[in-house]
């Protein structure tokens, strides 16, 4: 299994490749690496010749940026994800910005609010200003004296969470070009990284020491317009509105289903409302949320590591230890080894909050 440590790739701004590209070209070496039994120097050199990547990957492949090693105890997770032995989690942001072309609801959200780096760090802070006093100019008159305002600041402490994505595929992959390769990957990685990420994004789940909060956590449903069409819609929004009590909205937007946010379309269609649409909102929740608000917090380049050795508890919803200490046994268990797969992983430190209370607010139960 080769580790390609975030350092060992962190001045990423250095290549002509793009992020998304870096991190997939990345992960085909890897891909090769394991399924050929070759080494991560040669598959990267065999597939991208003369590319700058291939010269990191090679060039770091010899020191302590990068750890070779072979399975031996499989990583315990403490996250859902797809794998009890390999990894877990949810979530980032510019790395899983690039991966999903930017369409996940994480990833718009992070655009449009503050972001802090993670790089080398145990815990972001975010700096934010009191709303009072207000330190707003004031006219003056000749020879009078101008306003002395203080502003009151304070720290927002964010701490990074681990966020694991794991995507399974068969040797034969390997055997393909190396276009269709990344073709695979980057589908499967922008898919499963969204799905993980905005599934916990979207949830009201509280923090806990592995996971961020949910926008909605906290957050009481207001109830749903019983009318229909366009007057159903805009009574909607107009409840959305009056629930941000703690505020002005500066950038306010909409989450809704896909399905959801082509209707608004359809029913206000000369109105630009800003909605991101996503299918992992229900198709009968509307959520506004003033997106200033949505503070972001990330690692730099992921880790990325192939194993072909590893049993798993292939499991969406609740993955369990293989055996946990009362003897139970979960089911069902994959063999990667004997049924010729790979498991390739990314883990990556990323966290987000609201960096101010009450600017979140949802209905359920549309029904226009």
């Amino acid at each position: 299994m080769h580790i390609i440590r975030p350092s060992a790739f962190a001045d990423a701004s250095s290549f002509p490749t793009p992020l998304a590209d870096l991190v997939v070209r990345v992960a085909v070496a890897n891909l090769v690496s394991a399924a050929r039994k070759i080494s991560l120097r040669d598959a990267a050199a065999r597939h991208y010749p003369g590319d700058r990547l291939t010269s990191a990957a090679a060039g770091f492949l010899d020191i302590d940026n990068v750890l070779a090693r072979a399975v031996s105890d499989p990583a315990q997770t403490t996250v859902p994800t797809w794998a009890a032995e390999l990894a877990g989690g949810v979530g980032s942001g510019g790395v899983i910005a690039a991966l999903t072309d930017g369409q996940s609801v994480y990833a718009q959200l992070a655009a449009r609010g503050p972001r802090v780096s993670l790089a080398g760090k145990g815990s972001a802070v975010l700096p934010r200003r009191d709303p009072t006093p207000s330190i707003g100019g004031a006219f003056v008159g000749p020879g009078e004296a101008i306003k002395v305002s203080r502003a009151n600041f304070a720290g927002l402490p964010i701490r990074p969470k681990m966020a694991g994505v794991i995507s399974f595929f068969s040797r034969q992959l390997s055997e393909k070009s190396t276009p269709a390769i990344e073709s695979v990957l980057r589908s499967a990685m922008a898919e499963d990284t969204t799905i993980e990420i905005d599934s916990v994004l979207l949830d009201a789940n509280p923090a806990t020491s592995i996971r961020p909060a949910g926008l909605l956590d906290g957050v009481a449903a207001t109830a749903a317009s019983t009318e229909t069409g366009l007057a159903g819609l805009v009574a909607d929004i107009r409840a959305l509105l009056a629930a941000i009590t703690t505020g002005p909205l500066i950038d306010p937007i909409f989450l809704a289903s896909t399905e959801t946010a082509l209707v608004m379309g359809l029913l206000a269609p000369g109105v630009a409302l800003p909605v991101i649409a996503s299918p992992s909102v229900p198709g009968d929740r509307l959520i506004l949320v003033d997106a200033a608000d949505f503070a972001s917090a990330e690692g730099d380049l992921p880790g990325i590591s192939v194993s072909t050795e590893s049993t798993i508890h292939a499991e969406d919803t609740n993955p369990l230890p293989l055996v946990d200490a009362a003897g139970v046994v979960a089911s069902p268990q994959v063999s990667l080894w004997q049924s010729d797969l790979i498991g390739l992983r990314l883990l990556l430190d990323v966290s987000w909050i609201m960096a101010r209370p009450g600017r979140v607010a949802v209905v359920d139960g549309i029904g226009w």
